[in-house]
């Protein structure tokens, strides 16, 4: 969550301010909870980002190792 974090307040277009990012990732947080409980699956950390928002984390420069 970090690295989306850190995308979403570095992209550029449109990048957002502290307190927007936070909430995107708060509402990606419940709704990763809501859906595991609703369809009684487990965590897997590979459904959590599609295929576009993986491509554009690894675009993104990290600054988190």
């Amino acid at each position: 969550m970090k690295q989306l974090y850190h995308y979403l307040k570095t992209r550029k277009k449109d990048p957002l301010r502290k307190m927007q990012a936070l909430i995107v990732i708060s509402k990606k947080i419940l709704t990763l909870i809501h859906t595991l409980a609703k369809k009684k699956e487990s965590y897997n950390p590979g459904k959590v980002f599609g295929h576009v928002r993986r491509e554009q984390l690894k675009a993104a420069p990290c600054l988190y190792p």
